[in-house]
């Protein structure tokens, strides 16, 4: 990121005199779920856009009290309920499928190669040495860890073994063969599940890529050394390549964008977030 842009602002400070008595104190917005789904009828627009708002931003702790609000009489409340309860239901079920896995890892001196198997059978992900690319698969590996979710203990465990990820540009998808000669029909090759795709190692210090590891599903930006990665001449457009990875089990379809929330260049320093943005590679 080359060029940080900042907003100044001027504060300007208003004194009013108030004539003949201190103004009314507004009244104090509700802010349980039963006294918001009330609202959802009120004569006010601003108070049931308010009510809205405020029942999704209460999450889970809100949906027994729009269960309830299916059932009132009037159709306004029934309406915004129960558009306000399938979002907080899609929330909550995505939130439980990307729940991570959490495990420990334990590996006292224990030969690099029964480490990585340990590993595999224990977090479920596809993790497979390179032979070619690991001088001594029988070296000794120490990692000890507390508790952490399946990605980040891929990586504490990559760290302490001298390993690193091999980022490939394109995943060897085998070639299909035309039946009956080259003027056949040819099918496209079948895209391999999510988790069939190995998660290779080689010997060498990865770097500590920026993403999200917290949860089942990895995003993280690849390496600046990355092919995909490519700026627009004439249109300051930058095209910057994330890999997503769904640890094995969840049901993957596509992606279909990423959110940005945070940007720091190579000094430090902070750029603005950004918005939600389909995903143009990687």
């Amino acid at each position: 990121m080359t060029r940080l842009f900042a907003a100044v602002g001027t504060i300007g400070l208003a004194v009013g005199v108030v004539m003949g008595g201190s103004a009314p104190t507004p009244p104090t917005p509700p802010t349980n779920p039963a006294e918001l789904v009330a609202q959802l009828g009120s004569d006010d627009f601003a108070q049931r856009e308010s009510a809205v708002a405020a029942l999704e931003k209460a999450g889970a702790a809100a949906i027994p009290a729009l269960r309830d609000a299916l059932k009132s009489p009037e159709p306004e409340v029934r309406q915004r309920a129960a558009a306000v309860l399938t979002k907080l239901q899609r929330a909550a079920d995505s939130a439980g499928k990307l729940a991570p896995k959490k495990i420990a890892l334990d590996y006292k001196g224990v030969p690099l190669g029964t480490a990585v198997n340990d590993l595999r059978t224990r977090t479920g992900l596809n993790v497979a040495l390179d032979p070619n690319r690991i001088a001594d698969p029988l070296r000794k590996v120490t990692c000890v860890t507390g508790e952490l979710p399946l990605w980040e203990a891929l990586e504490r465990f990559c760290a302490a073994a001298g390993l690193k990820e091999d980022v490939r540009a394109e995943l060897d998808v085998p070639k299909v063969q035309p039946p009956g000669g080259r003027r056949a029909y040819t099918p496209p090759p079948q895209v391999p599940a999510a988790d069939a795709v190995p998660v290779v190692l080689v010997d060498g210090t990865g770097q500590r890529l920026p993403g999200d590891r917290r949860t089942a599903v990895r995003v993280v930006a690849l390496p600046a050394s990355f092919p995909g990665h490519r700026v627009t001449l004439g249109t300051g457009a930058t095209t910057l390549c994330f890999e997503v990875a769904p640890a094995p089990g969840l049901n993957w379809v596509d992606v279909s964008g990423v959110k940005i929330t945070r940007l720091t260049d190579d000094a430090g320093r902070a750029g603005g977030a950004g918005t939600a943005k389909p995903m143009e590679g990687g």
